[in-house]
């Protein structure tokens, strides 16, 4: 369902400054500006996953290491919120408010089949 976010959630957001933060702004105005997506659960009660979109009986197949690539996606996701999480001048949202957990996505896949490829 879709929402007006609260002022007590755009302050914590921006720091206090919410009518002082352009995407935020923007956002009020009605603009769709880039890097909106990240603000989307400011807006929404919920937001989908990929895995929504699949069917009841629908398999997942995964391809290589795709535990060790969300692990490094995580990993690279805190850090780039650790450096830019000071900035008052771009707020962002914690991670875990924005994407799913390693664990979060391997339950939401349930038992997914792994496809591999053996060259000569």
């Amino acid at each position: 369902m879709r929402r007006a976010p609260s002022s007590a959630a755009l302050a914590r957001t921006a720091g206090g400054r919410p009518d002082q933060e352009p995407h935020l702004q923007d956002i009020a105005q009605g603009i769709a500006t880039a890097g909106i997506e990240y603000y989307l659960p400011l807006f929404f009660d919920d937001t989908a996953t990929v895995f929504d979109y699949f069917g009841a009986g629908a398999g997942l197949v995964l391809h290589g290491e795709v535990d060790e690539a969300l692990q490094r996606f995580a990993a690279d996701t805190k850090e780039r919120h650790r450096f830019l999480q000071h900035d008052p001048d771009r707020p962002i949202l914690p991670p875990e408010a924005i994407y799913l957990k390693t664990d979060e996505f391997f339950a939401r896949a349930g038992r997914p089949c792994h496809l591999g490829a053996a060259g000569q």
